[in-house]
């Protein structure tokens, strides 16, 4: 009993204390248990969302990777049979194309066309493009005049440029509708060129060509995707991840994308072409995600200028 004083209260407050009751052991389990729940679930949908937010991120990424692609093929494509369509007929006809330029794995290319498609069938094509790769130094102009006959070529470019260029072996073309010739020489400003080296000796244009007139090196340039399943032996890419390579004359494969699996080219009416190209989504995993679905692919058309 507790009594308070005051001058106007009088009485007493009583204070009955109870004991207090602790938790129980099953309701310290219950709870521990909702918690644990509660805990699982909301980590497995973070798992979920950040493996969703990982998926997204590789699909932009996979689709930057095929748009960068089919943007170089279809420059190349656009530029085929520069200058003139019938004059690259005639080229690969006559004069020829270096056997060193044309691939022959994962499938020979027997060049018939200005562009030539050879189809892999189940596995991705090979196209191989007869173009000229534009830079600052192609195409140029013949800085003199070059008689008919004549074979040596001074070109409007300082010799380091020439030498950066040009190497014996490519292949020019001179004037519009052109005529072809091959570098034999290099020297300072000047090419010695053979316009037939099907013919003993190096034979001189037949056509004069004035100063001022357009030259340029003709390349040839080949894409093909090696994959687990047209190499099996791992000569063009590291087993498990398949890649898209390009070709330039007579140099080997380089790398332009990795994880990419199909390539596909269709010919259609007036130089226009459909690309197909995809990517798997799942690096490292070839066969199961196809076999899965889990391939993006992305579709182009392009129009030759020539």
């Amino acid at each position: 009993m507790v009594r308070i004083p005051g001058d106007d209260f009088q009485g007493t407050v009583r204070y009955r204390i109870k004991d207090a009751g602790g938790f129980q052991l099953m309701e310290l389990l219950v709870v521990l248990g909702l918690i644990v729940s509660i805990l699982g679930v909301t980590y497995e949908l973070f798992i979920r969302q950040a493996d969703a937010f990982r998926q997204q991120d590789r699909k932009v990424n996979r689709q930057q990777v095929l748009r960068a692609s089919l943007e170089m093929i279809s420059r190349d494509l656009r530029l085929a049979a520069y200058p003139d369509g019938e004059g690259a007929k005639r080229l690969i006809a006559g004069l020829g194309i270096p056997p060193a330029y044309l691939p022959q794995y994962p499938l020979g290319v027997i060049l018939k066309e200005p562009v030539t498609i050879v189809s892999g069938g189940i596995h991705p094509d090979v196209i191989s493009i007869l173009t000229v790769l534009p830079n600052e130094n192609n195409p140029t102009v013949l800085a003199s005049e070059v008689l008919a006959g004549g074979n040596s070529l001074t070109l409007s470019l300082s010799a380091s440029e020439v030498s950066d260029q040009y190497r014996v072996g490519d292949v020019l073309y001179l004037g519009k509708p052109p005529q072809y010739a091959q570098v034999r020489a290099i020297s300072g400003r000047s090419l010695t060129v053979d316009a037939d080296p099907k013919v003993p000796g190096w034979q001189g244009l037949l056509q004069a060509q004035t100063s001022g007139t357009e030259v340029g090196e003709v390349s040839l340039v080949s894409y093909a995707v090696f994959t687990d399943r047209n190499d099996p032996a791992g000569n063009f890419h590291e087993a498990g991840r398949p890649v898209l390579k390009r070709k330039i004359n007579g140099g080997g494969f380089e790398p332009v994308a990795e994880d990419i699996t199909h390539l596909k080219i269709k010919s259609g009416p007036n130089g226009s072409y459909g690309l197909e190209i995809g990517a798997l989504l799942e690096p490292g995993k070839e066969t199961a995600a196809e076999r899965e679905g889990q391939r993006l692919l992305l579709t182009s058309q392009v129009r030759r200028r020539n």
